[in-house]
């Protein structure tokens, strides 16, 4: 299905009035063409009116779902202020499905690898901040400021950073300590 294009006369109307065009239509398409001439003298073909007809009910469908979501959420919030992330997710996305007649195992499955998606995102965003907050205590170190303003080569740079800061690590194995992997 098409959707409408952004100057369609009927998409443009009140919220009201594609209300009543949509009521109209519940008796049929031709009924509905025939009252859009003789009410709002809009005249439009059956098929483009079923197009409208199809993008409205979406339209609908994604407000009441918009709506139910934020039932949930305000549901969490006041009944369970401690839920996680997943938790919400996951039984919103449930809900959705069972209320929108679609397969809660499919749902859950879409869930999961959303879920995925978002810590994989997460434990990069970690990553990143946590390589920043070294750099930044890194640099206000006056041994490594040196090291890196040195002539050494890049390798001898980092060979001299790790000795530095990893001299506890490395002294630990030595001393049987701790075992590093190989």
């Amino acid at each position: 299905m098409k959707k409408p294009r952004s100057d369609s006369k009927l998409a443009n109307l009140p919220e009201d009035t594609q209300a009543e065009i949509a009521a109209w239509c519940k008796e049929g398409l031709e009924v509905g063409r025939d009252m859009l001439k003789g009410k709002l003298a809009i005249s439009i073909s059956v098929s483009g009116l079923s197009s409208w007809l199809a993008w409205y009910r979406r339209q609908e469908s994604l407000k009441a779902g918009n709506a139910r979501v934020l039932q949930m959420l305000e549901w969490f919030r006041v009944n369970k202020p401690r839920a996680t992330q997943d938790e919400i997710r996951s039984a919103t996305f449930l809900n959705l499905s069972l209320v929108h007649g679609q397969d809660p195992q499919l749902q859950l499955a879409l869930l999961k690898e959303q879920g995925r998606d978002l810590d994989r995102d997460l434990i990069r965003d970690k990553f990143e901040t946590e390589t920043c907050k070294k750099f930044l205590l890194w640099f206000r170190q006056e041994k490594a400021r040196e090291i890196a303003d040195s002539g050494l080569s890049n390798a001898d740079k980092i060979a001299a950073l790790r000795a530095e800061y990893f001299r506890d690590v490395d002294t630990m194995e030595a001393s049987g300590e701790v075992k590093l992997p190989d």
